[in-house]
């Protein structure tokens, strides 16, 4: 922490999403979306309220490396890469800290990426995160 209640924030993030598309009647393929990503990242978060406050709400902005890949899948047949991008990325989120003592809290929010800078289209993703925070 400094500035009382600014911190830098950094972060490792892991996922996977599937996408299953199947249109019409039985004779249509069903088109499966695979996508897997790391993105590590570093934040600036501020903090809109006072360090006793039992409500705190953020705003974070920053940014980080990614490596995503995409995969398709037709049917039940072999999958195939059909996307892969790597590179700096900014970041950012918002959300707020519940204080249940002074030590610990419950934490929601929402962060999100674009794509890598030197990509077009720029393609925004985000993640919902839940937790506990436990200063000491």
């Amino acid at each position: 922490y400094f500035l009382e209640m600014s911190a830098i924030e950094i972060s490792y993030t892991n996922g996977y999403s599937e996408l299953s598309i199947k249109a019409g009647d039985s004779t249509n393929p069903k088109y499966v979306s695979k996508t897997n990503f790391t993105l590590i990242a570093m934040d600036l978060v501020f903090s809109i309220a006072e360090r006793e406050d039992t409500f705190q709400p953020y705003v974070k902005l920053g940014g980080g490396y990614l490596k995503k890949e995409v995969f398709q899948q037709i049917d039940d047949l072999d999958t195939d890469l059909i996307s892969e991008e790597e590179g700096i990325v900014p970041s950012g989120g918002v959300g707020f800290r519940l204080l249940i003592s002074k030590t610990l809290a419950f934490k929601v929010g929402v962060d999100s990426w674009t794509s890598p800078l030197h990509k077009s289209p720029v393609v925004v993703d985000y993640a919902g995160t839940a937790g506990v925070s436990w200063m000491f």
